[in-house]
This record gives structure tokens, C-alpha cells and sequence, in this order.
């Protein structure tokens, strides 16, 4: 399901709000206090809601209040990194510019206003982008520190880099500008929110109740809004673009043949479903809890299984 693509989408997010999070040129102005943090991440939140639409907050977040109280746990910790010197006056107007980005821009960590910079040179242990002169911080999922580097240009290999601003990592591990509706795409390429790529073109995903085929060439079902393709019967290919059913925790999800249904979890992930095999919501697991990043279920968001825990990035840790 594109559903699952779409965290992918997200957590690069939090990357973007964590620059919020950096040094400014100014001198002049107070610190950045925790009020005007709380204010980005909020704004961030609110922004990733418009864009992606209730239902991805929903199944991956629960609402957007959680999304703020979680995400602030990153944003707050990252002005405690060495290098940073945000002062409040130029998080401010970050804020304002996120609340008048596009979506695009948004998600493409492309918001000039929110490139700040650190103090620390190339090759430094970091946890977020405004610690670093260059104000790239590459960390891996699995790792709690990174190194301050260089962003990569379009075109370049992002698999231990940040993409230039305004840039996103492909699937193929590229880094591109997002294509516009009617554009050709690829797993090199990705569709503007909230395009999907279908027979090599990005294009509108179909609306609730439009007819639909399973494996047809014209579009598919909106999938950021929650729908799928479901037919009257195992035996047909034709269909009703038809909204996903939320489950919580401990409840069963996946495909039902009989009726035909497919369930995604609510603030929680799916574990064991194959096939027509149903598997159960489990809860996100919480900070500090023991994880296996090869396995489910998943540290609840911003939080990543980092050396066999769950975690947020704490700039502190990174010497």
C-alpha cells in the first residue's frame, strides 16, 4: 500500500523541522525560546495534515496533537547540540515561512528561512542539520550521531547524504526535484504531494466512489486520502475507489476475501498479515523500549530503533 510509502515521506519531515533548530547569522536577538519552537512544530504538523490529508495522520500519528507533542521532543533537543546559535527572531519568521510554503516546498525541506547554520566543520559528529556549517547533518536510521557534510546535488547518490534543498532522495537512493502532474516518473523520480506515479506519469489519484480497475492502466484510488480499489468479488478487476478501514491496537488487520475488506492500523502497525492472512494492530513501541529494526512493530514516530532501542536523536550524545 502507498501507505507504507508514505512514512518514508513523513520521517523525512521531521529532517526539515530539525533544522528549525540551528544557528542564524544574527547576533543581535535573544535565544530561541521553547514557545517559539512549539510554535514550528506546530506548523510543521499542521502543514503535514493539509498535505497528506487526515487519514495518514491518523494511521500513522493518531492526530495532530500528537504529532506536536512528539516531534517537539526532537525539535527542543536540538538546540542543545554544540554549533547551534539560533536566536528567536529568525525562528519566527521560519515559522511564518512554512505557514505560507506549498506543500512541495515543505516537503522537500526546501524552506529558505529554515536553512540555518552550526559551527561545526565538515566530518563533526552531529545529530541535526543546524549544528554544521554546512547545515547538512546525515545521520542513519539505525545510528544515534552522523557527520556534518556537504548536500548532494541533483542526480547525486543520497544514501549517506542530504539532498540539496528543494531536492528529495528517491527511491533509487537519487536525489530529484519532484515531477509535476502529467510529468514521466520513476523509481528515480517522485510525483509532487499529492500525485502518485501510475504507468510512468504522475497524476491525481481517483476520488471516493470513482470506478476503478485492479491493475489497470488509468489511474488508481487517492491513496494519500485513504482509498483502495475494491471490487464486488475475488474474480473481478473492476472496482470502487473505497476508504480503508482504521483499526486500533489489538485489532485485526489486513485483506478480508469474504466480504472484501482491507484494514490498515490507526496509531499502531500491522504485524503478520501475508495474503489473505490477517495479522493485529500493534502498538508503536515507546522510547527506551528494546527494538530490532529489521522487525515490527516500529518506535513511535520521530523516535527510530538506534542501537537496539528506541530513541530520538539527542545532539548531547554526539562527541
Amino acid at each position: 500500500m502507498k501507505v507504507v510509502a508514505s512514512v518514508v515521506a513523513f520521517v523525512a519531515v521531521s529532517g526539515v523541522v530539525l533544522a528549525c533548530g540551528g544557528s542564524s547569522s544574527s547576533v543581535d536577538d535573544d535565544p530561541v525560546t521553547d514557545q517559539t519552537l512549539e510554535s514550528i512544530t506546530g506548523s510543521f504538523c499542521d502543514r503535514i495534515a493539509a498535505c497528506y490529508g487526515d487519514f495518514f495522520v491518523k494511521a500513522l500519528i493518531g492526530d495532530t496533537a500528537t504529532c506536536k507533542s512528539r516531534l517537539g521532543l526532537e525539535v527542543k533537543g536540538s538546540v542543545k547540540g554544540a554549533g547551534v546559535q539560533l536566536k528567536d527572531a529568525d525562528a519566527q519568521k521560519c515559522k511564518t515561512a512554512v505557514d505560507a510554503a506549498s506543500c512541495n516546498t515543505v516537503l522537500s525541506d526546501g524552506v529558505p528561512e529554515c536553512d540555518f547554520r552550526g559551527t561545526l566543520k565538515d566530518g563533526a559528529a552531529c545529530a541535526n542539520d543546524s549544528q554544521c556549517t554546512s547545515g547538512a547533518c546525515f545521520v542513519d536510521t539505525k545510528t544515534d550521531c552522523g557527520k556534518c557534510g556537504l548536500r548532494a546535488a541533483e542526480g547525486a547518490d543520497c544514501t549517506s547524504a542530504k539532498c540539496q534543498r528543494g531536492l528529495v532522495c528517491s527511491t533509487a537512493k537519487k536525489c530529484t526535484k519532484r515531477v509535476a502532474e502529467g510529468g514521466a516518473c520513476d523509481t528515480s523520480s517522485v510525483c509532487d504531494v499529492p500525485l502518485a506515479c501510475n504507468e510512468g506519469k504522475c497524476g491525481k489519484g481517483l476520488a471516493k466512489g470513482a470506478a476503478c480497475k485492479i491493475g489497470g492502466a488509468q489511474a488508481p484510488c487517492d491513496t494519500g486520502a485513504g482509498l483502495y480499489c475494491k471490487p464486488p468479488n475475488t474474480m473481478s478487476t473492476d472496482g470502487t475507489c473505497t476508504l480503508l478501514t482504521l483499526a486500533p491496537a489489538g485489532q485485526a488487520c489486513g485483506l478480508t476475501v469474504q466480504p472484501i475488506e482491507y484494514t490498515v492500523c490507526e496509531k499502531s502497525v500491522c504485524v503478520g498479515a501475508t495474503g489473505t492472512t490477517k495479522g493485529t494492530c500493534q502498538a508503536f513501541l515507546a522510547d527506551g523500549a528494546a527494538c530490532d529494526a529489521t522487525k515490527q512493530p516500529d518506535c513511535q514516530f520521530p523516535a527510530k530503533c538506534r542501537n537496539g532501542r528506541c530513541a530520538v536523536l539527542d545532539p548531547t550524545v554526539c562527541k
